[in-house]
């Protein structure tokens, strides 16, 4: 069987393929893993992996994945603070393997060691997905208590999801959250006290796909997708070996997908479209902006003949719109009336994550609060009293299409400030950032001499 790379591109507002959720609706007869996996690359983020902390490992069968964290502890009761009682990691793993390869996790099982009193439950989430592939697949390990000493967990997905068709490398985000409930009584979930790690192990199916079976599933993924053009371009050893076109370029004006449409490629589409004009060619209109750890750009081709971008320009203001609304409405929905804030004086200063490769700077500028990223002047966002010691700082329309800015959920906006019960005044922060993690990143607050 001939190994291929594939690359396919969705017109309109899809930017990538959705994932296979019929887990063998695809795949070749039992095939056997590649000759070859290898972890090329991990980055860590979270309060249950400091840096140094994980560590992950492809074992000779190439069928099983094991994830470990030496620092990776959730404790509740007295003396506890609320950053102990929940702990997350989400783990970036670069996988290389051999060409023409797809892996999925099928089930995976924990081992660690709790002591989790009679009444009290504790509770991990791991869950699994792709870079360019959306869905994912999704694990639930519960601990009920009593139970104290070394455990074992096994669980399988609700759902299957795929790495992404073709190449030789695969990039795979994983998270993994516990926490105990209720805090008020003293339990733990730790490192086994034996190894002196958390274990995670995950089983991995391999398979391989043919040219027609992947001709056949392209409608199907352009449905999903709710694309109305799709081109897939099948590239072995560095050429084109077939090129097939499907749907409408331009749906108003009924134009077929030929070989001058123009495709988006999510954050490709900007290097690709900043190095075009740097030569003699059509015309390219650019427009970037930023947001914290975001860069956005907007890419216009007006010399193109295939797209109708006043209509696609209308439509866009228009579902930005919507949206902005939305996250408005979602914040008045929560917010709670009638609370007063501390003192400006009592929110100032440097708040860093856990791993300190991300700050944020609280202001007092005049009479208001103002919030900073990184110690950047132009990434700089009033605040507005939300309710309690949590402040909103979404803008308006206007102000975030200045910016450059898409629209996020509207937790995004908020920054919830959190009393250090040691200290009896604010001494984190907490900003849910990651749709993929719920109850959001801490940020510490340091001493002046400290930043």
């Amino acid at each position: 069987m001939k190994a291929f790379t594939i690359a396919a591109a969705l017109a309109s507002v899809a930017m990538a393929a959705p994932a296979d959720v019929s887990p063998r609706s695809l795949s070749a007869p039992a095939a056997t893993p590649p000759s070859s996996v290898r972890v090329i690359g991990v980055s860590l983020l979270g309060s249950g992996c400091p840096a140094g902390s994980a560590d992950v490992q492809i074992d000779a069968t190439k069928t099983l994945m094991e994830v470990t964290f030496s620092q990776y502890y959730i404790e509740t009761g007295p003396g506890t603070r609320a950053s102990d009682w929940r702990r997350n990691c989400k783990l970036t793993l670069n996988l290389a393997f051999d060409e023409g390869f797809q892996f999925a996790t099928l089930a995976t099982d924990m081992k660690g060691f709790a002591q989790i009193p009679s009444g009290a439950r504790g509770l991990c989430t791991n869950t699994f997905d792709f870079t360019g592939i959306s869905g994912q697949s999704a694990y639930a390990i519960s601990l009920p208590g009593p139970r104290e000493g070394p455990f074992t967990l096994k669980a399988d997905p609700d759902v299957t999801s795929w790495s992404p068709c073709g190449g030789t490398t695969s990039i795979m985000n994983m998270n993994t959250q516990c926490n105990i409930s209720p805090t008020q009584q003293q339990a733990l979930i730790a490192v086994d006290r034996i190894s002196g790690k958390l274990t995670l192990n995950v089983a991995l199916e391999w398979r391989k796909h043919t040219l027609e079976q992947l001709q056949a599933h392209v409608p199907s993924l352009a449905k999903i997708a709710k694309a109305p053009g799709v081109t897939l371009r099948v590239i072995h050893r560095g050429k084109v070996v077939h090129q097939q076109y499907y749907g409408y370029g331009d749906v108003e004006a009924r134009l077929p997908v030929d070989q001058n449409t123009v495709f988006l490629m999510a954050s490709l589409t900007k290097a690709i479209t900043a190095a075009t004009t740097a030569y003699p060619g059509k015309l390219a209109i650019w427009h970037g902006g930023n947001m914290p750890g975001v860069s956005n750009a907007i890419c216009l081709l007006p010399e193109s003949d295939t797209a109708n971008y006043n209509g696609l320009a209308t439509k866009c203001v228009e579902e930005t719109l919507k949206s902005t609304d939305k996250v408005n409405r979602s914040l008045e929905k929560e917010q709670i009336h009638g609370t007063n804030p501390r003192s400006a004086d009592s929110y100032a200063g440097r708040y860093y994550n856990t791993i300190k490769n991300w700050f944020i700077d609280i202001k007092v500028l005049g009479d208001a609060l103002y919030l900073e990223f990184l110690g950047r002047p132009d990434e700089q966002y009033p605040l507005r009293h939300y309710h309690g010691d949590t402040f909103a700082w979404n803008g308006s329309y206007n102000e975030m299409v200045g910016r450059g800015q898409y629209v996020r959920d509207y937790r995004y906006y908020r920054i919830e400030f959190e009393e250090d019960e040691s200290l009896g005044n604010i001494g984190r922060l907490r900003w849910r950032h990651d749709t993929s993690v719920p109850e959001g990143e801490l940020f510490f607050r340091t001493r002046t001499e400290d930043t």
